[in-house]
């Protein structure tokens, strides 16, 4: 078995290289388009976030905690299979509802289907994960990012068109989907679509709940963006957008941290619950000192990083982008303290965090944003992970009194439930 320590490695420098890429996107966006193109780009992943995330129901952690082998790898290719085909026709049908046209729209459906053909990687992610085989997926996502971020560099220098870009950053996904992903994850078990309905079912009770929370916490980053576009218009959208992505990227590393460590910790909490508490302190540690790290990095380098980044248009901004990092540091520590829940598959409660972070972040955008402009934005951010981190507090000291039970009699409680 490949250790900890290694697989956090490699986690690391995936998430950190695709994130990386992912930036570059927007810069170079920000750089060969127009600021409203910006807002574009950032209105379209607002709208398509929270149906795509809730469409894919958490399955590559649901399938990463299977430490039981309760489902074949097949039924979770299967229902997201379906989910992402419905999430599709909803978010075509949401976005011409709300009247967007044109450019707008065309960004709106090319950026769907660029996260579409993202979703059945993931899922696929999961067949990996599982087997701690982090390597692979690292692999993958760098590849997948670089090569990206080349298609959009060469057609938006060469037309000029934010929706030839998307449409070139969709295409690169899907095919690296059909030519990698799908090939290496198939080595390890058998990828055809079980379509027996009574079994997606069953599968499709158990990870809603964790579907719904990841599609509510989708919904409560972007909704001081919604607030941001419909106050303060597009241009302000994308300025807010372009510095929330340096704080996006910084969280990699907390990404990194539970993809290594939710397989283990899901065994840990099956076979040895004194190792489970051990290993979510690790994590707790390594999360509250990343947050901490990555304040102070903004309170010295923000106002340059800003610069170098985006241009001198955005250094003015450098004290926005310090709450936004207070709320992603409290972010880290929650997301630990999520992922050690999750292991422990206690998905129902979550949602119940999730619902009132969410409602928390609505209230605080209505009425710090129209106040407050862009700085009332961060502070709705911060209100809202503030909320999250205090309720997952309280879940997972239940999870974790829990987890001092005997095993046996753990499991002869979970057998009653």
């Amino acid at each position: 078995m490949t250790s900890l320590r290694r697989n956090l490695g490699w986690a690391l420098a995936g998430n950190l290289g695709y994130a990386a890429c992912q930036w570059v996107i927007l810069v170079v966006t920000a750089r060969l388009t127009t600021v409203e193109d910006v807002g574009r780009l950032a209105l379209a992943l607002a709208l398509t976030a929270p149906a795509m995330i809730l469409a894919n129901l958490q399955l590559r952690a649901v399938l990463a905690t299977d430490a039981r082998g309760e489902h074949a790898p097949g039924a979770y290719v299967a229902l997201r299979l379906l989910t992402t085909g419905g999430a599709l026709l909803a978010i075509a049908a949401a976005a011409t509802a709300l009247g967007y046209r044109g450019t707008t729209l065309a960004v709106i459906l090319g950026v769907a289907c660029a996260k579409a053909f993202e979703a059945m990687s993931d899922v696929l992610f999961g067949v990996l994960q599982r087997d701690e085989n982090l390597r692979r997926i690292a692999l993958s996502m760098l590849a997948r990012g670089v090569l990206s971020a080349l298609a959009v560099t060469i057609v938006l220098r060469t037309s000029g068109s934010l929706v030839a870009g998307v449409g070139a950053m969709a295409l690169t996904w899907g095919v690296w989907l059909v030519a990698y992903d799908a090939p290496h994850a198939a080595r390890l078990a058998s990828l055809r679509p079980v379509l027996d309905r009574h079994l997606l079912l069953d599968l499709a009770r158990l990870a809603l709940p964790l579907g719904c929370v990841s599609s509510l916490n989708s919904l409560t980053t972007n909704l001081p963006r919604y607030a941001v576009e419909a106050h303060l218009g597009a241009s302000a959208l994308g300025h807010f957008a372009a510095l929330a992505y340096l704080v996006v990227a910084a969280t990699q590393p907390v990404l990194a941290l539970g993809a290594a460590a939710t397989p283990r910790l899901a065994r840990h909490f099956v076979n040895d619950r004194r190792a489970y508490r051990a290993l979510t302190r690790r994590a707790l540690l390594l999360a509250g000192a990343l947050g901490a790290a990555l304040v102070a990095a903004v309170d010295v380098a923000g106002r340059p990083l800003l610069a170098l980044s985006y241009g001198p248009a955005y250094e003015a901004h450098a004290g926005l982008l310090a709450w936004l990092a207070i709320g992603a540091a409290l972010s880290f520590v929650s997301g630990a303290l999520g992922y050690a829940v999750t292991a422990a598959r206690r998905f129902p409660p979550q949602l119940a965090v999730a619902v009132l972070a969410c409602a928390t972040c609505a209230a605080a955008s209505q009425v710090l944003v129209p106040r407050y402009g862009l700085r009332g934005a961060a502070w709705a951010v911060v209100v809202a992970e503030a909320t999250r981190l205090l309720c997952l507090v309280v879940l997972y000291a239940t999870t974790a009194a829990r987890a001092k039970l005997p095993v046996v009699a753990v499991a002869a409680d979970e057998a009653i439930a």
